[in-house]
C-alpha cells in the first residue's frame, strides 16, 4: 500500500466526512423550523450517504478508516503498524477539524467555537460505541 496515497485518502475521507455529518446537522436545524425529528432525519440520511461513498471510493487505497477507533482496531489486529496507526490518527485529526472549520465558515459561524451541546451523557457515550463497532463491522466485512 502507498503510504502517501493511503494518508491522503484518510485526510480527505475523514474531511468529507466530518464535513457533512456537521454541514447536514446544522442545514436541518436550520431549516427543520425547531422539528428535530426532520433534523435528525436529513443528518442520518446524509451521514449514511456519505460514508457509503467514502468506504466504496477509499477503501482500496487507505482502508477507509475515517475514525482512529477503527484504525486501533486494525492495528491491534497486525494489519497496521504502529508508524502507519501514528500516521492515520494524525491525517483523521486534521482532516476532521479541517472539515469542522471550513463547515463553519460556510455557514457564516464562528470558526472556532465551544458547543452549548452537553454531550457527557452515558447514553451518548453507548450510541457512540454502536456507531463505530458498526462503523468497524461495515469495513471488516
Amino acid at each position: 500500500m502507498n503510504m502517501i496515497k493511503a494518508l491522503t485518502c484518510e485526510f480527505i475521507g475523514t474531511f468529507f466526512l466530518v464535513a457533512v455529518v456537521v454541514g447536514s446537522g446544522i442545514m436541518g436545524k436550520n431549516l427543520s423550523n425547531g422539528n428535530d425529528g426532520v433534523a435528525l432525519l436529513a443528518n442520518t440520511i446524509a451521514t449514511g450517504s456519505i460514508l457509503f461513498v467514502l468506504i466504496k471510493a477509499f477503501s482500496e487505497f487507505s482502508g477507509a478508516h475515517f475514525n482512529p477507533i477503527v484504525s486501533l482496531v486494525l492495528f491491534f489486529s497486525k494489519k497496521l503498524s504502529q508508524k502507519e496507526l501514528i500516521f492515520y490518527i494524525l491525517c483523521q485529526v486534521i482532516g476532521g477539524f479541517v472539515g469542522v472549520l471550513l463547515i463553519h465558515y460556510v455557514f457564516n459561524l464562528e470558526i472556532i467555537q465551544i458547543s452549548s451541546n452537553i454531550r457527557g451523557q452515558e447514553r451518548m457515550l453507548v450510541s457512540e460505541i454502536i456507531a463505530t463497532f458498526g462503523l468497524i463491522m461495515t469495513i471488516l466485512f
